[in-house]
């Protein structure tokens, strides 16, 4: 007889989040653009949301960009329904490499994300990462000891012992990728816990032995 519907907000309820514009001087002066990432196409809702708020707050004179998964997969959707001046699908290939960077956080997370490559060689249709990596399924990788200092610079600088390794296919061509860190990690010594959330293939575990024991090892 009645239907309970129940919703999660993640992040600031937006009372708060106007009330720090506005104490931040935000309102009176905005800024020239504004950047949003957007992340799972079933949230767009949120960023139409912020952006109408921004707006309200802010009136026209920002210019805002938005950027992520969502405007990769469905730009058309997200410039006809955000409001946004400028959508940005696919990736940003100068930032492919960099480091991200923690300092932008008031309180230093607890974990860090780490990618080690971008791209898939398959094209699997309940996957959107071709489209997100722009149309190219070549794998790109990051040079091993890039990702190396990477680890050592926000465990040293941030205390940071939590790795979360985002890749789009981890574990292509592990031999001369994911093999040579491995190595690397474990002759360290570091007390890191290492993390794989986008999973696995299990053909290649069930493949090599000593990726297997480099995984346990490290």
């Amino acid at each position: 007889e009645k239907l309970e519907l129940f919703k999660n907000h993640f992040g600031k309820p937006w009372d708060a989040f106007e009330r720090w514009v506005k104490a931040k001087g935000l309102a009176k002066h905005p800024p020239h653009e504004i950047y949003i990432a957007s992340v799972m196409s079933y949230w767009w809702e949120s960023t139409r949301d912020l952006i109408s708020r921004l707006r309200r707050l802010m009136g026209k004179k920002s210019k805002i960009i938005i950027g992520g998964i969502y405007p990769s997969i469905a730009p058309e959707h997200a410039a006809r329904y955000t409001g946004a001046d400028i959508v940005v699908a696919g990736e940003v290939l100068e930032a492919n490499d960099l480091w991200t960077d923690l300092t932008v956080y008031r309180k230093t997370p607890t974990y860090a994300i780490i990618t080690p490559s971008r791209g898939c060689p398959y094209n699997c249709h309940y996957c959107a990462a071709k489209t997100i990596n722009n149309g190219i399924q070549q794998v790109r990788f990051r040079p091993v000891d890039d990702i190396f200092a990477e680890l050592v610079d926000k465990h040293e600088r941030f205390g940071i012992r939590d790795f979360a390794f985002y890749a789009d296919f981890l574990l292509i061509k592990f031999q001369d990728n994911l093999i040579p860190l491995l190595r690397k990690i474990v002759d360290a010594k570091k007390p890191w816990r290492l993390y794989a959330p986008e999973g696995l293939d299990t053909r290649f575990l069930a493949g090599s032995q000593e990726l297997c024991d480099l995984l346990k090892a490290s």
